[in-house]
């Protein structure tokens, strides 16, 4: 499984929900898993940058979450 941190005003305009989603301090970014990401487009790594992310691996990701509010 991968993952990715975005930006929670474009998640929310194409309809994945914060409040389902674990989010920064600030609420300016979320983390979601490529599922959700299927739901924006078909191309996972596609929907990641459309939403102002990158598309990660587990490792990664948890290195980012640990600084994603600094």
């Amino acid at each position: 499984m991968r993952y990715a941190i975005v930006e929670t005003s474009k998640a929310e305009a194409k309809g994945l929900k914060p409040k389902f989603h674990r989010t920064n301090n600030t609420g300016s970014k979320m983390a979601v898993n490529e599922n959700e990401l299927l739901k924006v487009d078909e191309d996972p790594e596609q929907a990641a940058k459309q939403l102002g992310g990158e598309l990660k691996d587990l490792q990664e990701f948890k290195s980012e979450l640990n600084t994603w509010d600094e």
